[in-house]
């Protein structure tokens, strides 16, 4: 699916993000170059760029909007074949106790993750 990919213009996020390290090593491993035409460090501008262009994206599923939100964009899962699955790990210094309001919100996270995707 990648190969397929390269032929389109691409709307990527910048190196430091997962998204584009993952596709990076997938293209590394096929031989591929990625050549995006537009690069940013916002996940709304790519989205924005591919409702109002010929520009293809990828993101990591959790940021994707509901389809209602998004009906001028429509998104598609890429095989783990072409492209590892990315891992998120949640974590924090050992000894140190988080704030109230930041242990709730990992607690959030927690749940959220378990309840809605294939969390290990």
């Amino acid at each position: 699916m990648l190969e397929l990919c390269v032929d389109y213009p691409m709307a990527l996020p910048s190196m430091p993000y997962g998204v584009r390290a993952l596709m990076e090593q997938a293209a590394t491993k096929k031989n591929l170059t990625l050549d995006p035409v537009i690069q940013s460090d916002s996940f709304e501008f790519l989205r924005h760029v591919v409702a109002n262009n010929e520009n293809i994206a990828f993101q990591i599923e959790i940021g994707l909007p509901t389809q209602s939100a998004a009906a001028a964009v429509v998104s598609r899962p890429v095989s783990e074949q072409d492209l590892p699955a990315g891992r998120l790990h949640l974590t924090q210094l050992r000894g140190r106790s988080l704030p109230v309001a930041a242990a709730r919100f990992a607690d959030q996270l927690q749940t959220s993750f378990t309840e809605n995707f294939d969390c290990v």
